[in-house]
């Protein structure tokens, strides 16, 4: 059996992309794989305790199996205390795994690890997969952290060395890494499967027209902007629907600009959810809002924009390198050079009036999932690469 262990230090031990989509792909495809997550009391796994292990600390879950290393909070961050022992820990327990290849996601200690986990074993193949352009966010930071940008260079530098695979989630990051010169680079996009959302099971009302965030919502993800908009907004027909939670400095701005615009009646919150109860709330939204603010976002694309398509949801972002030329070219939405409240609250007004217009651009939107971005074409690329990857060391 060909085995392949993920590991995931910051992410949901049933990510979307990790779990969902890549480790149960490779287990249907005939590989032995284990998630390796954090654990904080070695009852739980994942950083906020998402998942009960069973009694004798096992768990398995669609095929894969799921291992964890604990990660104590009560040793100080101090002096980079903390965090040398949660390496060391992680380091023993992939050793002990014993995979074939070992497949990470994550900068920071993902990143030492892989290159410690080399040096230990080096006939391992190694898989890097970058979520998004990670120097960019250490550049947002700069100048106070230059420091740990340098260091993230260097860090960088050394997994293009090592990976036998790099698996990109944009041109723009293929590109990227195609220019250091990385051994393999791959673009596998974060598109929903036909199978994990389902379809809805009634067509979608009049009332309320939605218009929808997904994921959690965050200053840098358009809060102020969604706020903004919804002030403009004068037809008591037309909600937000946020599907995720607001953190707590987002929470008290969200309650306070709210409060003042007396338009608290116009938003529905449903908080954090399991990845698996999302696509209800999905199926009974109209429009998507898709307003990546960082420099980071906007060289990315991140999951909600495919899961928009999957329920054939007219789009409405701004500009971005990668989303730009898919709404373009289907014809599925709007992307608006500046983050103008009113232009695109005119927008959404404009297709929850014109049935015809919003019908065109929802079944672009719905082939635009159907003919290029449906997980099921993604996860032929990931299977093709992996089994590459297996034909080289054999």
């Amino acid at each position: 059996m060909k085995r392949v262990c993920h590991l995931i230090f910051e992410h949901s031990p049933l990510d979307g992309r990790v779990f969902y989509k890549e480790a149960v792909s490779l287990v249907n495809a005939g590989f032995e794989v284990t998630i390796l997550a954090p654990s904080l009391d070695r009852k739980t796994i994942g950083r906020k305790k998402e998942i009960r292990l069973n009694k004798d600390r096992t768990l398995e879950n669609s095929g894969v199996n799921f291992q964890f290393y604990h990660y104590n909070k009560r040793f100080p961050k101090q002096f980079g205390i903390r965090d040398f022992i949660t390496k060391r820990r992680i380091l023993r327990k992939l050793v002990e795994i014993d995979a074939d290849v070992y497949h990470f996601h994550e900068d920071g200690i993902s990143m030492e690890v892989s290159l410690e986990l080399k040096k230990v074993r080096p006939s391992n193949r190694i898989v890097f997969d970058f979520h998004e352009f990670f120097l960019i966010k250490k550049r947002d930071k700069l100048p106070k952290r230059k420091r740990e940008f340098l260091k993230y260079i260097k860090l960088e530098k050394g997994i293009v060395e090592i990976s036998h695979l790099i698996i990109a989630v944009s041109d723009f990051v293929k590109a990227y890494f195609e220019g250091l010169n990385a051994r393999q680079v791959v673009k596998i996009m974060s598109c929903q499967s036909k199978l994990i959302f389902k379809s809805p099971a009634k067509p979608k009302g009049n009332k309320p027209f939605f218009i929808c965030h997904e994921g959690r919502m965050l200053f840098d993800r358009g809060l102020k902007l969604i706020v903004e908009i919804m002030k403009n907004i004068a037809d008591r027909d037309i909600e937000c629907l946020i599907i995720g939670s607001l953190p707590l400095k987002e929470r008290e701005y969200f309650v306070r600009k709210t409060r003042d615009y007396k338009i608290e009646d116009k938003f529905t919150i449903t908080g954090w959810l399991d990845y698996s109860e999302v696509a209800q709330y999905l199926s009974q939204a109209h429009l998507g809002l898709f307003f990546a603010m960082s420099a980071n976002g906007r060289f990315g694309i991140s999951n909600k924009f495919f899961n928009y398509l999957r329920y054939g949801l007219p789009i409405l972002s701004l500009t971005n390198i990668t989303t730009d030329g898919i709404l373009s070219r289907y014809k599925c939405g709007y992307s608006f050079t500046e983050p103008d409240a009113k232009a695109i609250a005119d927008k959404i007004v404009e297709l929850k009036r014109n049935r015809e217009l919003y019908r065109t651009l929802s079944a672009n939107s719905r082939a635009a999932f159907e003919n290029e971005f449906n997980w099921e074409r993604m996860e032929t690329i990931l299977v093709d690469a992996y089994q590459e990857l297996f034909d080289e060391k054999e």
